[in-house]
């Protein structure tokens, strides 16, 4: 099977056994397109997967990919859901226009965010792919924390230094300055 290029368009591989909400195939074309500011993806980053465990919530801007981290005490949907009002808070409402999830059950309430200003949308089983700028970022989050490590030998501060070396790392893709300018630029235009 020959790999797909960037303007090629994937098939989902699986359905979806949940009806969470919104499906990410109804997301409009200024979302597709990053031309627009405030449309996000979210995901948990579990170091051992186990419920006694900590786990990390991590948001990613697709425009500016600026990246929000928040350590949470376990993956249950309530905690999930009141981490993700806790950023919403942390960075301001007007920056928040939509939120893409997977479907796993740790996001099974997340539709109850969902008002006139802010659209949520589950992506297909199996199709990590479909919040594609979040599973990057997972991957370079890896590098301060790698696989299989407990998330509850990380202090808030450390989170948060990893959360800050993300968002200020120059990148190519971004004409080589830092999510963390782009954002802010973003932010004042609002």
């Amino acid at each position: 099977m020959k790999p797909r290029t960037k303007k090629e368009v994937s098939k989902p591989k699986g359905t979806n056994t949940k009806n969470l909400g919104r499906s990410i195939s109804t997301r409009p074309e200024s979302i597709l397109n990053r031309e627009e500011f405030g449309h996000w993806e979210a995901d948990l980053v579990k170091g051992k997967k186990t419920a006694d465990q900590p786990a990390l919530l991590v948001m990613t801007e697709r425009k500016t990919r600026f990246e929000l981290l928040l350590k949470l005490p376990n993956f249950l949907a309530d905690t999930c859901i009141g981490g993700i009002t806790d950023l919403i808070h942390r960075v301001g409402y007007d920056c928040f226009k939509s939120i893409s999830f997977d479907n796993g059950a740790e996001f099974s309430t997340m539709s109850a965010l969902e008002h006139n200003d802010l659209k949520v949308y589950f992506c297909h089983a199996y199709s990590s792919w479909e919040r594609g700028s979040n599973e990057n970022q997972n991957k370079l989050l890896r590098e301060y924390i790698p696989k299989g490590h407990s998330l509850a030998n990380y202090s808030d501060d450390d989170i948060q230094s990893f959360e800050e070396a993300l968002s200020s790392k120059h990148r190519k893709l971004l004409g080589y300055t830092s999510a963390e300018e782009i954002f802010e630029d973003s932010l004042v235009i609002l």
